[in-house]
C-alpha cells in the first residue's frame, strides 16, 4: 500500500494495444500512458508515448506525447523513477511480461 506521498510521487502507467491473443503470445502493445500526479493530490499531468515508427505524424500533434522504441522508453522510465525515487503502478497482467523482460526494474514496480 502506498502512501499519500508515495501516491502523489508515483508515476501511473496503462498499455494500449491488442493483449494477449488465443494461442497465447503477447504481442508488444502500440502506445503507453502515463500519469504523474501533482503535489496536491489533485489532477496531474497526463502523457502518451506510440511505439510504432509510423505513428510519428500523430505524436507530432500531440504536445504531451513522444514517439520511442519500448527499450528508449523504459530506460528514460528508469532514469525518472531513480531520480524521484518513485513508484511505477500498472496492472497485474503488463507486471508480469515486464518482470520477465526488464529485470533492473523490478524493485521499482507496485
Amino acid at each position: 500500500m502506498l502512501s499519500p506521498n508515495e501516491f502523489r510521487n508515483a508515476i501511473y502507467l496503462d498499455f494500449e494495444g491488442e493483449g494477449k491473443k488465443r494461442d497465447g503470445t503477447v504481442p508488444m502493445p502500440h502506445m503507453a500512458g502515463f500519469l504523474r500526479p501533482n503535489q496536491k493530490g489533485k489532477s496531474g499531468k497526463y502523457t502518451c508515448t506510440f511505439f510504432r515508427p509510423n505513428w510519428k505524424p500523430v505524436s507530432n500533434g500531440i504536445k504531451v506525447s513522444q514517439c520511442l522504441t519500448f527499450d528508449e522508453l523504459f530506460s528514460e522510465l528508469l532514469i525518472e523513477l531513480e531520480e524521484k525515487n518513485a513508484y511505477l503502478v500498472f496492472g497485474q497482467f503488463m507486471k508480469k511480461l515486464c518482470y520477465k523482460n526488464t529485470y533492473q526494474m523490478n524493485s521499482m514496480f507496485v
